[in-house]
């Protein structure tokens, strides 16, 4: 024993000694020595584990077993070996996730604490692993005093870090970050649970449970597929990115190390223990990818390898001789536990953010990597089975996937391809095997869809929680600023007839072209107020903005007092809108249609009779009011917008391109309308392409270009110099806007 005691004393006083050293020099270094060592204690757990079979692997429920007094002192050392795992990784990954608290607090606190404890029972840990070897000198028990000497090194200089920056924010702990380290350490303990692990600890002659053919044995491990990824999905949805990154890398390097206690070293030296089956690639795949960010080869194993795990889990094959297969045998948590990885870890990353959601694009390529795959494990199945019969990686070889569905998938194997190169037979099911090929891609886009379909759902609710707190937010934010007047009653007192934007912008998702960019306005009560630019200028994304169909990105928007983001359904409702692409109920009459908007509006039925009665007038509507919409001329359907945005009487009428498609008589009609509405001390707000129009009827207008307004200059003082046609294609061809801006400057100085 005392050769092991020295190994981890050395290797703690050599780790230790270099950290000091390092200190004087700059942070950095300290930090690519940290990362070093984490990785060397990686390599080294991988080693000690990968070079031979532990010597508790194989028991089956022992009463007593050489080198240990009791079943007791065994059951002891073989949690010990198992809990002294997820200290390991532990001290691997810190080094790389030190922002995130709750790997900070458990290897600063807790990990030294274990590691102390390890090696006080260092002799019950070497004979978990090696037994009788500890008598002698065994190189994976000085690898695995080693690994213990780094980990205390590493945990107890972490602590002593953690005491030098206490005062710091970052490193300050509550009772929410203990309780989450708690609970992490628990999740870290159970998923890096040796396989081996109840076989040894419970008599599995009292558990022959047979799990197949989705009895309840099967479905009691099929449902943690379910439960599991919407466990940690919810614990992990609105932490940091870095805690995200840690949480999963840990646990796909969990899966990659429970895999590594069934494939030693050496049975990659045969045939049958190469890791060609499709699940088998997933578990190195998925660390790799988080390492690495790796998206090409993240997404084959989303669209590939997810389909391919559910399928196995529904069709386990772990062998069926003995005691194989049963219910807590190591073989049958070892093959759902690799395949619960394969199938919910990459649509976790997906859900999470870490990989974005797929376009048709990544879905192709990963096909074409499928493909590649799969001729790969064709060849390799013919060129293999002459030196091992049993060797069918995928199952596109034997019949296993044919048996599960029947004669007719058998039948189809009747056709074969046999050929010889040199000494090697090579046998082919050339209709089946293309047919496999062609149902698993189907299967793959069909999975893809459930996919999306789900993250549609989980988004949906995002959104719908997100706008319940921002509705939350502004309801407690208007309520300050109305300081204790009716929440009704419009938050500016002094803009109760106006519309003001001030510095209004809007970009849209995350792009960084700004539609609108600080945009600042003001229309006063009996203004016709035209709004001019060229296509793509931002003239709807500011009517769409006031209106409220669309968000804003900066600034406010003031209808009549009424803040547009914290009051919006006040300030809808002194506002008519006309858009530039209606959508009219056309089975309803137009009378129908307008009474339907005024019920919205509450408008009581004599006053909208009286004020429908007007509108028909106006517009000549006695004759074709009664009839159903459908039946209208584009014309009609745009008078009947019209009767319907002013049948509750709007302080603000505002219209998008309202005269286009438009005949003279009807063009004016609406430019009477738009007088009349203004004379009663309201504002008519609209967009239009028809200078002659705007000059004639407008009082001020307003130009914008490429998302910034040029200028706000009433039609007088234009007309003064210019036409407001001239004027308006000086403007937007660049000519004069210095000037302007300059001389708008000196004004409201």
């Amino acid at each position: 024993m005392i050769i092991y005691y020295i190994a981890l004393t050395i290797s703690f006083i050599v780790m230790t000694a270099l950290a000091v050293v390092l200190y004087k020099f700059k942070n950095s270094k300290l930090d690519l020595f940290f990362k070093i060592s984490g990785l060397f204690v990686a390599l080294i757990l991988l080693f000690r584990y990968a070079l031979a079979d532990l010597y508790l692997e194989d028991l089956i429920y022992p009463e007593s077993v050489e080198g240990f007094s009791s079943f007791s002192r065994l059951a002891f050392s073989a949690i010990v070996m198992w809990i002294e795992v997820p200290f390991a990784f532990l001290v691997i990954l810190y080094p790389f996730f030190k922002k995130v608290k709750t790997a900070r607090v458990l290897t600063s606190f807790v990990a030294p604490v274990a590691f102390l404890f390890f090696i006080v029972c260092l002799k019950n840990v070497l004979l978990a692993n090696f037994g009788i070897e500890i008598y002698g000198i065994s190189l994976r028990a000085v690898l695995l005093s080693i690994e213990i000497g780094f980990g205390l090194a590493i945990s107890i200089l972490s602590l002593l870090n953690y005491i030098r920056n206490i005062n710091k924010e970052e490193y300050k702990i509550n009772a929410v970050a203990i309780g989450y380290a708690v609970l992490s350490l628990i999740g870290m303990i159970m998923i890096t649970m040796p396989n081996y692990i109840p076989q040894l600890l419970l008599n599995p002659y009292e558990y022959q449970y047979k799990v197949d053919d989705l009895n309840i044995y099967h479905r009691l491990y099929l449902y943690p597929i379910i439960i599991v990824p919407i466990f940690l999905y919810l614990i992990l949805k609105d932490k940091s990115e870095e805690t995200k990154n840690f949480t999963l890398l840990y646990y796909a390097i969990s899966g990659l190390f429970l895999y590594t206690l069934t494939h030693k070293f050496a049975d990659f030296t045969n045939v049958s223990g190469l890791p060609f089956h499709l699940c088998n690639t997933a578990l190195y795949i998925t660390p790799i990818c988080l390492i690495f960010k790796w998206k090409k080869v993240f997404y084959f194993t989303y669209f590939i390898n997810v389909l391919g795990a559910f399928l196995a889990m529904a069709m386990p094959n772990y062998g069926m001789e003995g005691l194989e297969g049963t219910f807590i045998m190591a073989d049958v948590l070892n093959f759902f536990r690799s395949h619960y990885q394969a199938f919910y870890m990459p649509l976790l990353i997906v859900g999470l953010g870490i990989f974005k959601r797929p376009r048709l694009t990544e879905f192709k390529y990963s096909l074409v990597a499928f493909a590649v795959y799969y001729v790969l494990v064709l060849v390799l199945n013919g060129w293999f089975t002459n030196y091992d019969p049993g060797i069918d990686y995928f199952f596109i070889n034997s019949n296993f996937i044919a048996d599960k569905l029947g004669s007719w998938a058998e039948n189809l194997r009747n056709l074969t391809l046999e050929f010889k190169i040199g000494n090697l037979n090579f046998k082919y099911y050339p209709i089946y095997q293309v047919l496999y090929f062609g149902v698993y891609v189907l299967l793959s886009l069909a999975m893809w869809f459930i996919y999306e379909l789900g993250y549609d759902v989980v988004c949906g609710w995002k959104d719908i929680a997100e706008r319940n707190k921002v509705v939350k937010m502004d309801a407690l934010a208007l309520e300050v600023k109305l300081n204790g007047r009716d929440k009704g009653e419009p938050m500016d007192l002094n803009s109760v007839d106006k519309l003001i934007l001030n510095n209004f912008t809007k970009r849209y998702g995350k792009s960084d072209v700004y539609a609108v960019k600080d945009a600042n306005l003001e229309v006063n009560a009996g203004e016709v107020f035209g709004f001019l630019g060229p296509n793509g200028a931002g003239k709807s994304t500011i009517i769409k903005s006031i209106v409220g169909i669309q968000t804003i990105t900066g600034g406010s928007i003031s209808v009549c007092g009424y803040d547009v983001k914290t009051q919006p359904v006040e300030a809808k409702s002194q506002i008519g809108f006309v858009p530039d692409h209606y959508a009219l109920y056309e089975k309803l009459t137009a009378r129908e249609y307008v009474n339907y908007i005024a019920d919205l509006y509450d408008v009581p039925v004599d006053v909208r009779n009286e004020r429908l009665n007007e509108y028909i007038k106006l517009f000549e509507f006695e004759v074709a009011i009664d009839n159903p919409i459908k039946t209208y001329s584009h014309g009609m359907k745009q008078k009947v917008t019209i009767m319907a945005a002013l049948i509750h009487d709007p302080k603000i009428w505002i219209l998008d391109e309202p005269l286009t498609g438009l005949d003279p008589n009807s063009i004016f009609q609406v430019k009477e309308c738009m007088k009349n509405h203004a004379k009663k001390g309201n504002i008519v707000f609209f967009s239009s392409h028809i200078i002659d129009v705007v000059e004639k009827i407008c009082d001020k207008i307003a130009i914008i270009k490429k998302g910034q307004i040029q200028c706000v200059k009433s039609i007088e003082e234009i007309e003064k110099t210019d036409s407001l046609e001239n004027f308006y294609m000086s403007i937007i061809n660049d000519k004069e806007v210095e000037a302007i801006k300059v001389e708008e400057a000196v004004k409201g100085a």
